[in-house]
């Protein structure tokens, strides 16, 4: 189901037509701009969405241990601040930018 799915997007966003007069009948040029600029809003949602539940679920662990000896793993997750999903939206959005 996936594969076509994906494969009927690839046809209308090449716009797999016939060959008129020796190139491609552009018809259409304004869905096929609509449908990428929806398709990076959704990337990058899901990337954000990767962010959010990586950042918060990760840090707390890895701040454990790069501390050493002298605190806790229940004291750093009592003073770590997670990511809201907002801030991790605009983190993609500046690495994107950034890189």
């Amino acid at each position: 189901m996936s594969g076509l799915m994906i494969k009927t997007l690839a046809q209308y966003l090449t716009n797999d037509s016939k060959m008129l007069g020796g190139g491609n009948a552009m018809k259409h040029k304004g869905n096929t701009q609509v449908m990428i600029f929806m398709l990076a809003l959704i990337s990058i949602f899901i990337k954000g969405l990767i962010v959010y539940l990586g950042y918060n679920l990760l840090m707390p662990k890895l701040i454990f241990s790069v501390a050493g000896p002298n605190k806790s793993l229940a004291e750093i997750e009592n003073n770590f601040r997670p990511l809201n999903y907002w801030e991790s939206v605009i983190l993609v959005i500046l690495t994107n930018t950034l890189f």
